[in-house]
């Protein structure tokens, strides 16, 4: 699938509304300014995982990936994490 580059929010939504419905996801779906705020602040390219607490606190930043990934510490943050929800 092709998406154009973005030059408006408005076309932002609509990328992530036919990505939604193309990859059949459920979960909310965020999407980033047009000034990439989120991204820059996130560091998100090439790829990086984080695990964010209800309360909007960053308890995971995963290094850079795919070569950062460390799936077993993210589980540990993600499974101490759920275990204080309950």
């Amino acid at each position: 699938m092709k998406v154009a580059k973005h030059k408006t929010t408005l076309d932002r939504q609509n990328a992530a509304t036919v990505c939604r419905k193309a990859l059949g996801l459920t979960i909310p779906i965020l999407i980033d300014d047009m000034d990439d705020t989120a991204n820059i602040a996130f560091q998100g390219y090439p790829d990086r995982l984080y695990i964010l607490s209800t309360d909007g606190a960053i308890t995971y930043r995963g290094g850079r990936g795919p070569w950062g990934f460390k799936v077993d510490k993210m589980e540990k943050v993600l499974v101490k994490l759920l275990n204080k929800a309950q």
